[in-house]
């Protein structure tokens, strides 16, 4: 009899000793879930987890420490799933998935930043004008090569011959006079001198001011540098990415991928505003990354990956992890009595022997 008191209460401390272990990571998963949505707040975020989790447990204690506690407590029962199911469930999605929903994020980025250069350059320059510039710089490059020959040193007939063909692309353009007359020492200044005037001329023209299109090349290298600029800060985040923890990912990478977000937002609508509206998407989504983190969002994230089958897994679970809860609270509340009735019987029979 004393060998199977022993066994039963050396069993009743390993359950004792299990249910303590799995309320810590019980507790301890669920609080890191809430305070992933509330780690805005750090000091609030972590006592509103704590409590949150402590709710959690205490129901799964009361629960398990009745008996058909679930069936009879069904209201308490779900209260216990909407909390504990919502904070594992977050920290284990954050933790799982994180990095894989985060590399998605940055892969549809680096597509759309893609799209978006390849729309500038084909969409921002106006062939009409850009055929009238190159002809122009190639009409300059002959002036100037002219103007170089030392067989024809300044600005001699054939120089003159080009200079007509640029007075029909720009009426206003005249030859430049040489006070010592074609000599070739003065070539640099004078090659300098028609290059300024040559540009200057372009950008009075009216074709060229009637196409806005100094605005539009500033508003087209802007872009260009701001998606260079993007692609380099994506290139970072992605090698930061594979070993991050989610609170990083969610203090550090996220607000990164939100800037970035704005900036090709900006530059979209700019490209637009020049009449090019189906060139690009309106905007760089990072939902599934935005709703990470967020309590209001959660939901979202749930619906947003139904077609997973890793988010099932972890709603599974997350409702097992609350069963296994109860049921170890029960499991202990049984053996104790067990234990209990066993001592209150030996000690009977013992006092019966005397």
């Amino acid at each position: 009899m004393p060998k199977v008191r022993d066994q039963k209460a050396s069993n009743h401390t390993a359950i004792k000793l299990v249910t303590m272990l799995y309320s810590v990571i019980f507790v301890g998963s669920i609080a890191a879930g809430y305070y992933y949505l509330l780690q805005n707040m750090p000091l609030i975020g972590a006592l509103i987890a704590l409590i949150l989790a402590a709710i959690a447990w205490n129901i799964a204690r009361f629960l398990g420490g009745e008996d058909d506690g679930i069936r009879n407590h069904k209201p308490l029962f779900v209260l216990l799933l909407l909390l504990s199911a919502f904070g594992i469930f977050n920290t284990l999605m954050l933790n799982l998935e994180g990095r894989s929903i985060f590399n998605e994020t940055v892969q549809q980025t680096e597509k759309q930043l893609s799209e978006l250069a390849a729309a500038v350059r084909e969409n921002m320059p106006i062939p009409a004008v850009e055929a009238k510039i190159a002809e122009v710089n190639s009409l300059q490059s002959l002036l100037i090569a002219e103007i170089k020959n030392p067989q024809r040193c300044g600005q001699g007939p054939a120089a003159l011959e080009i200079m007509d063909k640029l007075r029909t692309i720009l009426p206003a353009f005249q030859p430049l006079s040489q006070p010592n007359g074609n000599n070739c020492t003065q070539n640099d200044r004078l090659i300098a001198s028609y290059r300024q005037t040559i540009k200057g001329l372009i950008e009075n023209s009216d074709w060229y001011k009637a196409a806005n299109y100094a605005q539009r090349m500033a508003d087209q290298a802007s872009i260009e540098s701001d998606v260079a600029a993007s692609r380099e800060k994506l290139a970072q985040l992605r090698g930061r990415i594979d070993n991050a923890r989610a609170t990083t990912l969610l203090s550090e990478v996220k607000p990164q991928l939100e800037a970035i977000a704005t900036d090709y937002n900006r530059n979209a609508a700019l490209l637009k505003s020049y009449g090019k509206e189906d060139s690009v998407n309106d905007d760089l989504s990072l939902l599934a990354v935005q709703s990470l983190g967020e309590w209001s969002q959660l939901i979202n994230v749930i619906l947003s990956r139904l077609n997973k089958p890793s988010t099932y897994i972890y709603l599974l679970i997350a409702v097992f992890a609350d069963w296994l809860m109860i049921y170890l609270f029960n499991l202990s509340r049984i053996k104790r009595v067990k234990d209990r009735s066993v001592r209150t019987s030996h000690n009977e029979s013992v006092g019966v022997l005397r």
